[in-house]
């Protein structure tokens, strides 16, 4: 870049940005190739229609800027990937545009996503346009919707239309309604699961999101369903509870990674947000949850404020899918909860299990007649290999990753989970 007031404040925007802004300087952004589906949007805010300066700080509007931006994403059940920003200064916004830059940073770091470039222009009102670009297995559109699906909404609503409603009446509006308006929270973690449990349409509402599914989401029986399963019965839950004006008192919020390598687990804290609390009262409790229902208790914390936030260490677990579950209760009673995925990876995943024979089920008792377990695995339309006790068992088990100095530990349950039989051995080179 060369020399020049708006080269200058664009290397001042690089250096709040750090290793955040990537490749800048060049004409246009070169964008790798990703699976899936990419999912474009743009997104404006401007002084005077989308806020005024006396209502939300320059750091504020940044946040606000780029969490509008990036909830269109999670609207389609896309994540983050890339980020461009387009800035109109006046002269009286130009001591300020670090601060709005520092705010739009904040939010685009938690995404995970990265500043490939934008613009920077002179103008009498202040303005940003951010455009986004993220990648989905299965993106949500708005037209899939028919009758009869139910609609479910991840939040609360209404927090930005009450601050609205204060600020033109020149009231100070809530804090739990300001900070609705000043940094809304994309929901890309909502956005993505509700995608693969089969959510058929998504959009936004004002700045809360309706998502509307099936009655019962189409969920794979495979390991980790039940996870799947609960997040949707959570937000269900949520959307029953908004209807008939039960909304619990006490907001939480449990915030984290939405994947973590197993190697920085000791290094890594979980935060539970609260809002509403009763000083001295409310008891925050979190635990993890495993895909097959094992839980570990994170600890609890006791609200010394109304809003707070307490932080909480993982435990070395293994890899695997698992379920963030936050609880805020006063003398055993809920008064909140909350919840959010987390994947615990590692540089080794079972690919696949291969067995040598299909083991299939032995015939029925008598014709039309079924004992309970078939019936069961008939109707998820899952096929579990039957063997008897004395049989030999043999197959293949396929791994991904640097297998070198690897063991392998083969474990055989029954339906209770009582383990039956163990088997371990080393790795081979060929990752098999």
């Amino acid at each position: 870049m060369g020399a020049g007031t708006e080269f200058d404040t664009i290397r001042g925007l690089m250096a709040r940005w750090g290793d955040l802004a990537v490749d800048i300087g060049d004409d246009a952004a070169v964008l790798p190739d990703s699976p899936g589906v990419r999912v474009i949007s743009t997104d404006a805010c401007v002084e005077e229609v989308h806020f005024r300066r006396a209502w939300i700080s320059a750091r504020e509007v940044g946040t606000r800027a780029a969490a509008a931006a990036l909830s269109d994403l999670a609207a389609m059940g896309a994540r983050p990937e890339s980020v461009l920003i387009a800035f109109m200064v006046p002269d009286a916004w130009r001591d300020a545009l670090g601060d709005v830059a520092d705010g739009m940073g904040e939010v685009i770091r938690a995404a995970g996503a990265r500043i490939v470039g934008g613009n920077l222009t002179r103008g009498s009102v202040f303005s940003v346009t951010t455009t986004v670009l993220g990648v989905a297995n299965r993106a949500v559109g708005r037209s899939g919707a028919q009758v009869g699906d139910v609609v479910v909404v991840t939040g609360l609503l209404g927090g930005p239309g009450a601050a609205l409603e204060a600020w033109n009446r020149g009231e100070t509006p809530s804090a739990w309604a300001r900070a609705r308006f000043a940094a809304p929270v994309p929901r890309w973690a909502e956005g993505a699961a509700l995608a693969a449990a089969g959510a058929v349409a998504a959009f936004e509402y004002g700045k809360g999101r309706i998502v509307q599914m099936p009655a019962r989401p189409k969920i794979a029986y495979a390991p980790g369903w039940q996870v799947e399963y609960d997040l949707w019965q959570e937000r269900l839950a949520r959307a029953v509870l908004w209807a008939a004006k039960r909304e619990p008192p006490v907001g939480l919020e449990i915030r984290c990674d939405v994947e973590v390598v197993r190697e920085q687990l000791a290094a890594t804290k979980v935060a539970v947000a609260w809002k509403n609390a009763t000083p001295g009262k409310t008891q925050i409790t979190l635990w993890l949850r495993r895909d097959d229902g094992a839980e570990t208790a994170l600890g609890e914390a006791a609200c010394k404020g109304a809003d707070g936030e307490a932080t909480f260490p993982l435990p070395a677990v293994r890899a695997g899918r698992f379920h963030l579950d936050a609880v805020a209760r006063i003398d055993g009673a809920s008064q909140g909860f909350a919840t959010r995925p987390l994947g615990i990876t590692a540089p080794v995943r079972v690919a696949s299990i291969t067995l040598a024979e299909r083991h299939p089920l032995p015939p029925r008792p008598e014709p039309g007649k079924a004992q309970g377990w078939q019936d069961d695995w008939e109707r998820r339309g899952v096929f579990v290999p039957y063997v008897e006790i004395g049989e030999p068992i043999a197959g293949t088990i396929a791994l991904e990753g640097d297998v070198s100095k690897l063991a392998i530990r083969v474990s055989l349950f029954d339906p209770q989970g009582r383990e039956l039989a163990r088997q371990e051995g080393p790795a081979t080179p060929a990752g098999k």
